[in-house]
């Protein structure tokens, strides 16, 4: 059975003959790929309570200033010394080039990583946190240029990664040698450190195990073809092979994962026993679907599908090659595993 996308020819419809369980209808007998709203939309919601918008609205509030801070740091770098305040690198304690020593980065008052431990320690889902590599996590906070105090730098510099909900979402850090991706493969961070280099459309955070990829925006996301705004976490959703943006920024957005609202956010996605089933792969494997997941016979009844366990990397490059080839669209690094 050959699975193909049909398009119907109105501005902005999608799929016509086959019905799907999002409402289109069409001609062809085979497979649709179907991306109406309803199944696009998502966003970073907080439903479970005070409890989980106490812990956003704190998070957020914290690190505002921080982030803020830093984003002008790094654009009046970008300007050329001649266009910086007087006094600017002194008063950052920086070189001419504007990059922080990793001192700098690691000693800092109020840093982060005491309340991330305890946001995912109170979550309402498993979190299991990875041993870090001490090397790896200071040469990648050298080369991110955050500092301890943002969650980002707490995740790598304190965390191998984060396994979240059975494995369902896996976040990248500074893992042991072996154990895992760590978030300076998955994003292909030059082999030394290099002031000159940064992701060129954002920064891969998160895969979970359907070939969905979590990253977050650069500082131009429209150049690179996604939405959102700078510093905006932002979704690769498999069952529409779209970015959709989430609406949060990366602190909320961890607090987010351990609250409980996976559930939600995946509710079409899961099927009855899928805990098994991912606590089964190893840590490169995902689950390929048959039906694939943006066919209308898959969102008919997902526990229908049958599911095998693949590598990661070929998860990911049968999503891209299959975005370019119905939308014509690349989607850019999906994370390199």
């Amino acid at each position: 059975m050959v699975l193909r996308p049909t398009f119907c020819p109105r501005p902005g419809g999608r799929s016509q003959g086959l019905p799907s369980s999002c409402g289109h209808r069409g001609g062809s007998p085979i497979a649709v790929k179907c991306t109406s709203k309803r199944w696009r939309r998502r966003r970073v919601r907080t439903r479970g309570g005070q409890a989980v918008a106490h812990i956003v609205v704190r998070t957020l509030l914290r690190h505002a200033w921080h982030h803020g801070q830093h984003w002008l740091r790094r654009h009046l770098d970008r300007w050329g010394s001649s266009k910086r305040p007087a006094g600017w690198g002194a008063m950052r304690g920086c070189d001419d080039a504007g990059m922080r020593e990793l001192n700098q980065l690691i000693d800092v008052e109020e840093p982060a990583w005491p309340e991330l431990r305890e946001t995912l320690g109170g979550g309402s889902v498993p979190v299991e946190v990875l041993p870090a590599d001490t090397d790896v996590a200071r040469t990648s906070l050298l080369q991110l240029q955050v500092t301890a105090r943002s969650y980002l730098g707490a995740v790598v510099l304190h965390c191998g990664g984060l396994v979240v909900d059975n494995g369902w979402v896996r976040v990248f850090g500074s893992p042991l040698e072996g154990a895992v991706p760590s978030l300076a493969q998955v994003n292909q961070f030059p082999g030394a450190f290099d002031s000159a280099w940064q992701p060129d459309a954002g920064l891969v955070v998160a895969h979970d195990v359907l070939g969905g990829v979590f990253a977050l925006n650069g500082g131009a996301p429209g150049r690179a073809g996604r939405p959102g705004a700078p510093g905006e976490i932002v979704y690769f959703a498999p069952d529409s092979l779209r970015w959709e943006a989430l609406g949060a920024g990366h602190s909320a957005w961890l607090a987010w994962l351990v609250s409980g609202a996976l559930a939600e956010f995946y509710t079409d996605l899961r099927w009855t026993g899928w805990q098994d089933e991912v606590r089964a792969l190893k840590s490169d494997q995902g689950l390929s679907l048959f039906p694939p997941l943006w066919s209308a016979e898959a969102r008919q009844d997902i526990s229908a599908t049958s599911r095998r366990a693949v590598p990661m990397a070929e998860l990911l490059g049968v999503a891209r090659d299959s975005c370019r080839e119905f939308d014509g669209v690349d989607p850019g690094l999906l994370g390199a595993v």
